[in-house]
């Protein structure tokens, strides 16, 4: 089987999972435009990133995907644990995955500040904007970047390879990619060691095990 086959199969293996699925493209999308514009702090939003919401999952564009299909192959199996977690989970997902920023929008209360003035105080949730670090996002994204750690695990990387992928893995938790959801380097790198072993293949989702099944045929 070729890196092509493999990401086709892993996208009917989704598929067969999540029906609403899909693989999009970022250049393609005139939402992803409007986002891209507003995820100002990520330079690299629309080029560099891959983005799932809900069962969607976009891509830069459709010509990189193809060209590069075993990075694709790898990206997709990260983004399939959250297409499944958003499933089994819809709303827990999205209000994790935001937390605390989304607390901001208590500030709309503010408007009622014509009954009572105190209600001018829920402005000061517009703060919770700020880049506070996020245990719920962490949680999400850990579980992908486990799916990751673990793509190059079982497709026999060698061991510093592996420990590189860790440190790699690790700076999107601390810099502004994911809006410096949890800036502790160091607990970060020893969550992801802990995904050397293969507890994964027990997990209540179902994408690491299809993973897994796809790379040992």
């Amino acid at each position: 089987m070729n890196d092509l086959e493999r990401l086709q199969l892993l996208e009917s293996r989704i598929k067969e999972w999540v029906p609403s699925f899909e693989v999009r493209f970022k250049n393609e999308s005139k939402f992803m435009k409007l986002l891209g514009k507003v995820m100002f702090f990520n330079k690299g939003f629309m080029t560099n990133f891959i983005t799932t919401i809900g069962t969607k999952v976009y891509f830069p564009n459709r010509a990189d995907y193809l060209a590069r299909p075993l990075d694709s192959f790898r990206t997709l199996a990260h983004e399939f644990v959250h297409v499944y977690d958003y499933v089994l989970n819809p709303v827990g997902f999205m209000l994790g995955y935001l937390f605390p920023q989304n607390l901001a929008l208590l500030s709309l209360f503010a408007i009622l500040a014509f009954i009572s003035p105190y209600f001018l105080l829920f402005l000061s949730s517009l703060l919770f904007l700020a880049p506070i670090p996020s245990i719920p996002r962490k949680n999400i994204e850990m579980r992908g970047y486990g799916m990751s750690l673990k793509v190059e695990q079982w497709s026999n990387c060698p061991v510093n390879y592996i420990d590189w992928c860790i440190t790699k893995f690790a700076d999107n938790f601390v810099n502004s990619n994911y809006y410096f959801m949890y800036p502790f380097r160091e607990s970060v790198e020893k969550e992801l060691k802990s995904w050397l072993t293969d507890s994964c293949l027990q997990d209540k989702n179902v994408a690491y095990s299809e993973v897994y099944s796809i790379l040992h045929q």
